[in-house]
Order: structure tokens, then C-alpha cells, then sequence
């Protein structure tokens, strides 16, 4: 969910590399050639895993091919499902950029098929998921945009913002994922959301 110092998206769950690679380096500094050369690998050991040994760190545009690759070889028909979390506070040009990878035919064939929802864009905040589903819309696909929804991540606070029904309205998703503490907290109107489809 990282895009390097080059404006080129990768996939990292961190903030920071320090944790899974060992090297004490903020993501967004990171530069594609870095990872490219090798530079930077997750370590032998990583996160409390052991690693025979290292692996790179995928730029998304090496990621696509191999997880349509992957499909062919595994589920058969070449169709994937797939989440694809844009999960940053990221500039609206980075996050149309990785939406426009994640709906190309040349990056991600297998993710292509303007009919079916095989791919689920998932944006941490409003303006993501504002910026994907516009930007969804101008593919005409049909790949449907949700918001995530963490407890402290919205203003006024996650109840108010579930309760008026004015979520979808104010950021445009077409549906809600809500973290399991948003869903037991508040659970008869996540299953009226359920309800609404």
C-alpha cells in the first residue's frame, strides 16, 4: 500500500521499513531502485517468521502478472478474487495511478472484466475512496469501491456516521468494511447496512 519516492506503488504494510526489513527507512522514501537491485528484502527473519531466504519486495506492477499467473495455475479459469487495499493518505494522482494499474489489461489482465466484481478496491478514508470510485466510474468498470472503517478513523466519531446512513452519501463507496470491533459494537445496524446490500 507504499508508493515509492518515484511515484511508484508497492506492497508493504508498513509505515516504516524497520520491522520487516531491518533497515530504518521511512516507505515513502524508498526509491523503485532500491527495491528493483535487491536493496532492500524482507529479512531470513521477519515479523516472527522464518525465511528460507530473502524475498524482494514487489513493486504492484510485478504483483498483477504473477497474481493472474498464480489464478490461471491454481483456481483454473483464470479469474482471480481479489481485495486491493489502497490503505494511505495518498496525493489524488497516486491513488488514480494505482487504480488505473489495478483496471489496466496490459498490468493485470486476469483483473479485467468490466462485468464481474472480481476485484475489491478497499480505501482507508473518504478522500480515497471518493478519488477510486471516481476514477472507477471513468473506466466504466464495475469494480466496487468500500470503505474502511476503524474505530477513531472518522469525525464525530463511527456511530453518528452509521446511524444517519450518511456514510456511503459523504464518500461515495459502494459498500462498508467495517473493523470486527465496528461491527460487535454496533452490530444490529451493521446487519441493517447488510440488509441495504
Amino acid at each position: 500500500h507504499c508508493g515509492t519516492h518515484d511515484a511508484r506503488p508497492f506492497v508493504f504494510h508498513d509505515d516504516n521499513m524497520l520491522r520487516l526489513t531491518g533497515r530504518d527507512l521511512a516507505a515513502h522514501d524508498v526509491t523503485s531502485q532500491q527495491l528493483t537491485s535487491g536493496l532492500l528484502e524482507f529479512g531470513t527473519q521477519s515479523n516472527g517468521m522464518n525465511y528460507t531466504e530473502p524475498h524482494k519486495i514487489q513493486l504492484l506492477e510485478q504483483l498483477l502478472p504473477a497474481l493472474c499467473s498464480w489464478g490461471r495455475d491454481h483456481v483454473g479459469n483464470g479469474t482471480v478474487r481479489v481485495a486491493a487495499a489502497v490503505d494511505m493518505h495518498l496525493h489524488t494522482k497516486s491513488i488514480q495511478k494505482i487504480v488505473d494499474m489495478l483496471l489496466s489489461p496490459e498490468i493485470a489482465p486476469c483483473l479485467v472484466n468490466k462485468s464481474t466484481h472480481e476485484l475489491l478496491i478497499i480505501a482507508k478514508d473518504v478522500h480515497t475512496a471518493k478519488v477510486a470510485k471516481s476514477r472507477v466510474d471513468e473506466h466504466n468498470s464495475k469494480t466496487p469501491v468500500s470503505l474502511r472503517v476503524h474505530p477513531g478513523t472518522l469525525p464525530g466519531g463511527v456511530y453518528f456516521w452509521i446511524k444517519s446512513e450518511l456514510l456511503h452519501w459523504w464518500s461515495g463507496a459502494d459498500g462498508i468494511s467495517a473493523h470486527i470491533s465496528v461491527y460487535e459494537r454496533f452490530e444490529p445496524l451493521m446487519r441493517h447496512y447488510n440488509a441495504l446490500g
